[in-house]
C-alpha cells in the first residue's frame, strides 16, 4: 500500500477559513482511489461561528476479512458451523464475489459558540453513508437440499457463513457538547456535558 496526502488551509479574511485536503491511495490488490475533504468555517461574531464539511472515504478489506476461517461447535448438539474465507473455492460455489472496498460519503454542519468567558457550546448535525459494507453473512443451513448439495465435499459441516459486501448503511443525527472551564484556587476544573442522537438504517 502506498499513499500521498495533501492539506491546504486558507484564511481569505479574518472571518472566513477554508480547508481542502486530498489523499490518493494505491493498493496492489485493489487499485487506486482518490478521496477528498472540503471544510469551511465562518465567524459571524467573535463568539459564534458556523462550520460545515463534506468528504468521502475509502476502506479496503482487512486481511482477516478476506482470509479468516474458523469452526464453531454447538455444545450438546454436535452441530458444526464454519466460516469459510472469502477467497475459498466454496465461496465461489455459493457465488460469493470477492470483497470490494467500502466507500463512504460524509456531510456535517453546525456551530460553535462562546456563551460566557468560561462556557462554550458546540452543535453539529451529520450524515454518513457507507456503500458495500463488509459484514458476516447470514447462516446457510445444510438442511436445505440445495445447500447440502454444495456442501457434499465438506461432510460434517452443518452451517456456513462468509464475509461479503452485503449492505449499504446510512447514519444521521447530531452531537451537542457544553464545555466549562474554571480556575479555582490555582486548580483548573473542566466539565463537559455531551449528547448524541442518531438513526441508523440499512438500504
Amino acid at each position: 500500500v502506498s499513499a500521498v496526502y495533501c492539506d491546504i488551509e486558507l484564511e481569505p479574511s479574518n472571518r472566513f477559513l477554508i480547508d481542502v485536503a486530498t489523499r490518493y491511495e494505491y493498493y496492489s490488490d485493489f487499485g487506486g482511489n482518490l478521496a477528498g475533504k472540503l471544510a469551511m468555517r465562518y465567524k459571524l461574531t467573535p463568539g459564534f461561528s458556523l462550520r460545515s464539511s463534506i468528504s468521502n472515504g475509502y476502506r479496503a478489506p482487512a486481511l482477516q476479512q478476506r482470509y479468516f476461517s474458523g469452526n464453531q461447535t454447538y455444545r450438546g448438539s454436535g452441530y458444526i458451523q464454519r466460516v469459510f474465507n472469502n477467497e475459498s473455492d466454496l465461496a465461489k460455489d455459493f457465488h460469493i464475489p470477492s470483497l470490494n472496498a467500502e466507500k463512504a460519503m460524509n456531510l456535517s454542519m453546525g456551530f460553535t459558540s462562546k456563551l460566557t468567558r468560561n462556557i462554550s457550546l458546540t452543535a453539529d448535525a451529520y450524515l454518513i453513508q457507507i456503500k458495500n459494507r463488509i459484514i458476516l453473512s447470514g447462516v446457510f443451513d445444510a438442511k436445505d437440499p440445495q445447500i447440502a448439495d454444495i456442501l457434499r465435499n465438506y461432510p460434517g459441516v452443518d452451517y456456513v457463513q462468509f464475509y461479503t459486501n452485503a449492505i449499504n448503511t446510512r447514519t444521521y443525527g447530531f452531537d451537542l457538547s457544553l464545555n466549562g472551564n474554571w480556575i479555582i484556587n490555582k486548580t483548573s476544573v473542566d466539565l463537559t456535558l455531551a449528547a448524541n442522537v442518531n438513526r441508523h438504517s440499512i438500504f
